[in-house]
């Protein structure tokens, strides 16, 4: 982005809310920053952004070592008003994400309750609240491609979490199994075809974007793929595919339509 697009998003977050910080009073009955979740978890594309919530979420924290009154909300998807819940294609974007909707009275009532005068100034790590995130097992429930930020060390214990997940009316999990398809192939032509929509539609989820927009004539860097998403991949190659993959390979120059045709000569699936 340009040094333009970087200070547009960030002046309003960084200068903003220490303007606030600076000018107001002291001993103030509260004070709320209206934060996202893009500070902790990332937002493809939009660093600027990301940062700019990460350093509402640590002035939160600052203001109460100092012994000031302030509490950093960090904000997903809004299921019933706003930007969000006005544009649906975001708000499946948010969800490929494993952002969890959260309504405007949950929102409200976040705010009344930290609006209260009186109340007890809160401990540093408590002044950071972040809205539900969607679990790793849910996510897997629905078939939806685990998002690189559930690998951060502080996010990790998210994956022992178990949860009782909803079944389908038939009491099957609404997950593919792309193993199976693979393995009732009857020909390369047919498997190709299966790999080509395994990899069309993860490669879509990881990156929160329409499996319309997945152009299997062009390498897999050119969407932005950087090496930590390359491991998730690797991974999800090797267990639902049954191919071992190279990073290399996943990021070099090739297109994917020849990593297919290669995947689909190394699966252990295909007979």
């Amino acid at each position: 982005m340009t040094i333009d697009q970087w200070t547009a998003a960030i002046r309003p977050k960084v200068d903003g809310s220490w303007n606030l910080h600076s000018l107001l009073p002291k001993g103030m009955d509260f004070f709320i920053l209206l934060s996202s979740q893009a500070g902790i978890l990332g937002s493809h594309g939009q660093s600027n952004y990301a940062a700019g919530n990460a350093f509402q979420d640590e002035l939160a924290q600052h203001r109460v070592r100092h012994g000031e009154k302030a509490v950093a909300i960090d904000l997903g998807p809004v299921s019933n008003v706003g930007y969000v819940a006005n544009n649906q294609d975001v708000m499946n974007t948010a969800l490929k994400l494993g952002m969890e909707e959260i309504t405007e009275a949950e929102i409200l009532t976040l705010l009344e309750h930290h609006c209260i005068p009186g109340a007890a100034p809160l401990q540093p790590l408590n002044a950071q609240i972040v809205t539900p995130i969607i679990l790793p097992a849910i996510l897997k429930a629905r078939d939806i491609a685990e998002p690189a930020w559930l690998s951060k060390p502080m996010l990790r214990h998210l994956h022992h979490v178990s949860v009782e997940v909803q079944l389908t009316s038939d009491g099957a999990k609404p997950k593919q199994s792309w193993e199976l398809l693979l393995r009732a192939a009857t020909s390369y032509a047919e498997a190709e075809d299966i790999v080509r929509e395994a990899v069309r539609k993860h490669l879509a989820d990881l990156l929160a974007i329409s499996i319309d927009d997945v152009d299997v004539r062009k390498p897999v860097h050119s969407y932005g793929v950087d090496s930590l998403v390359a491991v998730e991949l690797q991974n999800w190659f090797l267990k639902s595919i049954g191919a071992k993959v190279s990073i290399l390979e996943l990021l070099g120059s090739s297109t994917i339509i020849s990593l297919i045709q290669y995947i689909v000569r190394k699966s252990c699936f295909i007979l």
